[in-house]
This record gives C-alpha cells, structure tokens and sequence, in this order.
C-alpha cells in the first residue's frame, strides 16, 4: 500500500508513483492560507523575480497571474498605497483597473499559455460587468483565459486542476472525468427539452429513463407497461406513448 506522501495512479492494476509537479511560486503568494491549500503533489520553488502574484508550471508552459478584486481601486487615478495588513487575501498593493489592465498585458506578452484567476467574495453585477468586463475588452482580440475564484481555497483549486489537467501522468485521469461531467450535462440538457415535448417535469422524464434504460425501449412501451414499471399515474402514461405514437414526434 502507497503511503501519504506517494502519490500514483493504478494502470493496469500496476501502482504508478506520479513525481512531484514542479511549480515556480511568486514570493506574495507564499502564505499560509495559500500554500496550505495548494496541498502535496507540488515540488514549489520560491521567486522573487517572476510577475507578482503569479504561479509557473513550467513543465507545461502554463503561467497564472492571481488578481484581487479587492485590491482593484475604484477611483479613477491611482492610489499605488500598500494595505496596512500585509500577508491576507485581498490585502497588498492598490492599483488603479488600467494599471491591472497593463499588468495583465505584459504577463501574457511574457507567457505564451496564461491563465488569469480573479479572487472576489461576490462576483455581482459590478464585477461582471463592470471590471471583469473591462479586463476582456481592453485585452481583445485574445482575451487569455479567465477563471473566477471566492477565495484563496479556490485559486488553489483551480491551479490544481490546472496542474493535473496538463501533466502527461494525470492528463488522461482528468480527460475521462471531464467527458463524464459533460455526457451528464448532455443528458440533462436532453432529459429538459424531452420532458417539455411529452408534457412531463424532468424528474419524470429522468425516472422514465431510469426505469426502461433507454429511449427506444421508452418508444416501445405501451401505456399500460409504462404505468406498471414506472410511478407515473395512468393518464400521464397514456399520454407518454401517444406522445410516441405519432408519425412525426418534434422536441
């Protein structure tokens, strides 16, 4: 049995240690209620010379630049004031949206593969469409990619995923995972538009599903089968195989 600190993969019922990620850490960013999220599986080195507040993989070629939303000052000159607390979230350097903008655009103009993770404790109205908004159209044609984060947990997360999303050892884990999560979403977006057709909410269009396995076997039923093996009552049943019954069916 592994322990803790090996992390691996089973292959081919075969144990598969996975080597530490390498992971280039800006000196900001090395507190506590980051680094502890963050977890095993990294081999961190700390710098003072990569962009503020930025995290390198690079293995991968992938750099992330943090932005707070709270360090983002409203007014329209900048206030360039360093928080009295140093060392939390949010706290540190305030910087006027244009001076974050240009920030942004000499860290992609640096990192082929950027990745912006924006902290907030809300993203309303303000910030959807007013910094987060801005920050897309002031960097177009090829805004980089942009993930929103409530808080330090879930930057960390996020660089995570990131991690495993583009190392050979874990790329194929995450793969399947994301091709389970989208099928799923796939079906549901199928299950509502079925249910809409035959006049049935989406939870009994989902335990019609369940019940027979498939929708041919659905299609095939008749009324009385379908009232005997699902809880549908006898004229919602009557009403689905009518529903199939018909020479031409519309979803």
């Amino acid at each position: 049995m592994a322990s803790a600190e090996e992390k691996g993969l089973w292959e081919n019922e075969e144990y598969r240690p996975i080597k530490p990620t390498p992971l280039i850490l800006h000196i900001d960013l090395q507190r506590p209620d980051f680094t502890d999220y963050l977890g095993s599986g990294f081999k961190i080195r700390v710098s003072k010379s990569t962009p503020r507040d930025s995290v390198i993989l690079p293995t991968c070629g992938v750099a992330v630049l943090v932005i707070y939303l709270s360090r983002i000052s409203t007014a329209s000159t900048s206030t360039s004031t360093t928080a009295s607390t140093s060392g939390e979230e949010g706290a540190g350097v305030k910087e006027s949206l244009d001076e974050v903008i240009e920030r942004i655009k000499a860290f992609t103009s640096q990192h082929k593969v950027s990745i912006l993770v924006l902290v907030g404790s809300v993203f309303g109205e303000e910030e959807v469409g007013g910094v987060i908004a801005t920050i897309q159209r002031k960097l177009l044609p090829r805004p980089p990619p942009l993930l929103p984060a409530h808080g330090d947990a879930q930057a960390a997360a996020h660089i995570q995923t990131l991690a495993k999303a583009t190392q050979p050892e874990t790329r194929r884990v995450v793969q399947e995972r994301m091709e389970g999560i989208l099928q799923e979403a796939t079906a549901q977006a199928f299950g509502a538009t079925l249910a809409r057709a035959m006049g049935l909410s989406q939870h009994q269009a989902s335990v019609l599903l369940d019940s027979f396995g498939s929708l041919a076997a659905v299609a095939e039923a008749s009324a009385v089968e379908i009232h005997r093996r699902t809880p549908l009552d006898a004229a919602t049943a009557a009403s689905v195989a009518a529903f199939f019954a018909r020479d031409t069916v519309t979803l």
